[in-house]
């Protein structure tokens, strides 16, 4: 019977510990930085940017390719990925998240937001560069298609191309890394 409740006791204890959030993330980018830590109903968020915010800039397009990019802006071209898979709820926490406060501004220097829910898996929704302007419901549209077209087997990563972001052609990235590379 007392070995009966030690185990009861010990495995209760061993549970909370492993849901319980990781305290600090670990950024798998040497040149990100966390801007601003969010306490939310579905975990904790942080938004991401670069050490160097100059590093962040846009480069430069022929007015061709800007003229060609334009006209599919906005469509989210979305392709899975098999690398840096994270899970489909972390993920689907965060966006909705970021759609409960959609009109909040993200900090100028921004390019990410990490999400690590209440189970410790993390989640990242990030961007090639600074958007001025950009709210957090710029990024849900984009983040939506991509959990819906890469939920394989419950585990998603995807980048998402032609993603407008408050006027800004760019592409997005879903997954367990801070790492967004077309």
């Amino acid at each position: 019977m007392h070995f009966a409740t030690t185990t009861a006791l010990l495995t209760a204890a061993l549970a909370a510990s492993v849901h319980a959030a990781p305290s600090a993330p670990v950024l798998d980018d040497p040149n990100l930085i966390i801007l601003h830590t969010f306490e939310l109903e579905h975990g904790t968020a942080y938004e991401l940017g670069l050490k160097n915010s100059t590093a962040a800039a846009a480069a430069a397009t022929t007015e061709p390719e800007a003229s060609r990019l334009r006209r599919r802006c906005g469509s989210n071209q979305v392709q899975c990925r098999n690398d840096n898979k994270s899970t489909y709820v972390a993920c689907d926490e965060l966006i909705k998240d970021l759609d409960k406060d959609r009109h909040r501004l993200f900090d100028p220097s921004a390019i990410g937001w990490y999400h690590i829910d209440s189970w410790g898996t993390i989640c990242y929704v990030t961007w090639p560069r600074t958007v001025p302007g950009l709210k957090q419901g710029h990024v849900v549209s984009a983040a939506r298609k991509t959990l819906g077209t890469c939920n394989g087997g419950a585990r998603v990563s995807g980048i998402a191309r032609d993603v407008n972001l408050n006027g800004v052609c760019t592409f997005q990235c879903l997954s367990s890394s801070s790492v967004c590379r077309s």
